[in-house]
């Protein structure tokens, strides 16, 4: 086993939404995540991608980059409920909700204004390879209102309202 050195929590404060990428908060398989995992990408800048690549964070780097696109270097994230679940929230104008296991794919289709997030490092050896994995610790994701949801929050949604009579009563 090689020797370990210690790397802190990374804490990351307003993020801006278009910063982060390929978001799969629900662990959706598909053609570039056949295992289902969770997990989105940061995009940073070069500098400060370089600084956490020297202390032992994995970077991936762009490939090519033509002279109209600016490609960046990115972060990947990722969430586990099932060791020591991360805390997710969602705030918006209303308030704040706390986010678990099957809530959290809610943040897949929402436009996310800003991120406030702790990413602690999971360091893994395996078949004589290291590295240091990034796994969400604690997330505030700033979501951006709908101007027509804001205007008309006030009023009562009677789509999941149902009476006495039309629930199914187990007994008689």
């Amino acid at each position: 086993m090689s020797e370990r050195k210690y790397i802190e929590n990374l804490i990351m404060e307003n993020v801006p939404g278009n910063c982060i990428y390929w978001k799969n908060f629900s662990g959706t398989p598909g053609q570039f995540n056949t295992d289902g995992k969770r997990s989105f990408h940061l995009a940073l800048d070069e500098e400060y991608a370089k600084e956490l690549e020297k202390i032992g964070w994995k970077i991936k780097w762009p490939k090519e980059q033509n002279e109209d696109e600016s490609l960046r270097p990115l972060l990947p994230v990722f969430l586990r409920f099932d060791v020591v679940p991360p805390n997710v929230w969602m705030i918006n104008e209303s308030g704040k909700l706390k986010l678990d296991s099957e809530s959290v794919c809610e943040l897949d289709h929402s436009y996310i204004e800003k991120i406030d997030v702790v990413i602690t490092p999971y360091h893994w050896e395996f078949n004589g390879q290291t590295g240091v994995k990034a796994y969400v610790k604690t997330l505030y994701a700033f979501m951006e209102e709908d101007p027509l949801a804001k205007k008309y929050k006030d009023i009562p949604d009677r789509s999941f309202r149902r009476t006495v009579e039309e629930e199914e009563v187990p007994f008689n």
